[in-house]
């Protein structure tokens, strides 16, 4: 089983939160699974998280990787 942690620098030190301020529109799933796919091709994986933006939000267009 996999487990993510994302932490943001607090007040009083780093603590955890549910989602990346980086990235708050990708979902911890999401990033499992990119990063599964990215250990095998970099590629394919920016190729698939950008399709599911496009898919799931239809106004999220990520710079194309050309």
């Amino acid at each position: 089983m996999h487990y993510l942690r994302i932490y943001q620098l607090q007040d009083e030190g780093y603590g955890e939160v549910d989602s990346s301020p980086t990235f708050p529109l990708v979902p911890k799933d999401w990033l499992y699974e990119f990063l599964a796919i990215a250990k095998r091709n970099e590629r394919i994986a920016v190729k698939e998280l950008r399709s599911r933006f496009q898919s799931d939000s239809g106004s999220i267009n990520p710079a194309s990787d050309n």
